[in-house]
């Protein structure tokens, strides 16, 4: 069971790929970037999250925008790990990520969220 905690978190991964999605899908040649970025990585490290990821990149772009938009537990875990953040420049999204209140921001949005999915019932009655 996750907690509201772990629901939020995920939520603001969520929330934050739908942003660079929406950049890739204006601009691809930015997953060309990440794909660089993971290459030169690989370098330096054979970290298990690096080689998921190169193997990711290898999908058709509208895959990889679609795959991580989904709720599979392929995407929660490729959400975890993304590169996209350090390549995606916030020129682009409209914003900074970094500043610490543009992320308490974008978490209180995902907790406003997820405590709306929490109180409505999953089966509602006719």
């Amino acid at each position: 069971m996750f907690s509201r905690i772990d629901r939020i978190n995920e939520m603001t991964r969520l929330l934050m790929h739908r942003f660079y999605v929406h950049a890739i899908r204006r601009d691809p040649s930015l997953l060309d970037a990440a794909r660089e970025m993971i290459d030169t990585e690989l370098r330096q490290s054979q970290a298990r999250y690096l080689t998921l990821w190169r193997d990711f990149l290898k999908l058709p772009n509208d895959d990889i925008c679609r795959i991580l938009l989904s709720y599979h537990d392929n995407a929660v875990w490729l959400r975890q790990s993304s590169p996209l953040g350090r390549v995606i420049p916030k020129a682009i999204v409209g914003f900074d990520y970094a500043d610490p209140d543009i992320r308490g921001k974008v978490w209180r949005k995902s907790a406003q969220m997820v405590d709306f999915l929490l109180r409505r019932p999953l089966f509602p009655e006719d």
